[in-house]
């Protein structure tokens, strides 16, 4: 099995049982957008926004082939271990994770699942937090302990449905970690991942607020990624670039990236942090994926006192801005944002990973 988060510790398991409870958070990316492609780190912290899942056993019949019920916020549905969805179209990611989990082992019962969503915006690292939920509940249902490796790639096969590509892999090891984390990523004869996972502190008395553009549309990431590699004059393609290309492409932001983590401790300079996070933002505007109105939500947060404010995640429309600010002027931030249309919300650090009860 896949050996990427072997650093990351075990998790709490639970054998055999019946009405089995879980819990995962979702994420924010703090930086690395795009260069982590190029072998740049990118740091990744799980919050304190939670997936929370319910299954219960349903009797089946002798000759029923076993099932899935559905519930949740988003909608309702059924799936069943060939892959087959009778519902909603976000059904597909947990009919994908039931049909691996299907030939890997024999189930017994159909179960029904209840699925509490957190209330996060568009790129928060949702599609991970579900499926890591959802793989954990229904395994500790099958009687079966899972480790951290089987659980990423299960994770990963919701988020390839969720988002149509291939996923890197950052967001899964964020939610299963439950912590901070720096991604990076090696070239060589085999593409391979260094995660490390950190404990998450910011400078005394601030906090992180995150605010969507979100008006209906959404930019495709893989438009995104050709733009940001033709304003980087580099191939779109990271395994066809040439070593020397994504080191000149990196090499600015490898010593903010250092500039942000040297400043993530209760003793850290709140405005060195929102200067890092500042420059940081500068870098994703030269790969143009950076709206205006993004720039706009920037620019209220910072005339209402943030430290810094930065693009977070994809970019384009519908994008994230994520926020830097002393913990007394959020609430003034957040209340201006509301009243020109911005949604925007306040987070903190998770207090755990994926659980199981």
């Amino acid at each position: 099995m896949n050996s990427r988060i072997k650093s990351l510790k075990t998790m709490n398991s639970k054998i055999k049982g019946s009405d089995s409870k879980a819990s995962a958070p979702c994420r924010i990316i703090l930086s690395g957008e795009y260069f982590a492609l190029y072998g740049g780190p990118a740091i990744a912290l799980a919050i304190d926004k939670y997936v929370n899942l319910e299954v219960k056993r349903i009797q089946r019949r002798k000759h029923e082939k076993p099932k899935i019920e559905i519930e949740s916020d988003l909608g309702k549905g059924t799936i069943y271990p060939d892959g087959r969805v009778k519902g909603k179209k976000f059904l597909k990611m947990y009919a994908m994770i039931f049909k691996e989990m299907a030939n890997k082992t024999k189930f017994n019962y159909s179960y029904h699942v209840k699925i509490k969503v957190p209330k996060v915006f568009n790129g928060m690292g949702l599609s991970s937090a579900l499926s890591a939920a959802f793989t954990r509940a229904i395994f500790a249902e099958q009687g079966i302990l899972m480790n951290n490796d089987d659980l990423y790639e299960y994770t990963l096969i919701g988020d390839a449905v969720a988002h149509g590509i291939k996923p890197v892999g950052i967001d899964a090891c964020t939610v299963i970690s439950g912590k901070g984390i720096r991604f990076v990523k090696r070239f060589g004869n085999e593409t391979i991942y260094r995660i490390d996972s950190f404990d998450f502190n910011l400078p005394k008395d601030t906090e992180l607020l995150v605010a969507s553009t979100y008006k209906g549309r959404i930019s495709e990431k893989a438009a995104l990624t050709i733009l940001f590699a033709k304003n980087y004059n580099i191939h779109w393609n990271p395994s066809f670039a040439l070593g020397k290309d994504r080191k000149r492409v990196i090499k600015n932001y490898l010593k903010q990236e250092i500039d942000i983590l040297s400043q993530l401790s209760i003793d850290g300079d709140p405005i060195k942090l929102g200067e890092a996070l500042n420059n940081n933002h500068a870098l994703l505007i030269k790969g143009g994926i950076v709206t205006d109105v993004v720039e706009t939500v920037r620019k209220i947060a910072l005339d209402n006192g943030a430290f810094g404010a930065k693009l977070s995640g994809a970019g384009g429309e519908g994008a994230l801005v994520l926020i830097y600010s002393d913990k007394k002027k959020s609430d003034g931030i957040i209340r201006k944002l509301r009243r020109r249309g911005y949604k925007c919300i306040k987070i903190h650090e998770a207090t755990h990973g994926v659980v199981i009860s």
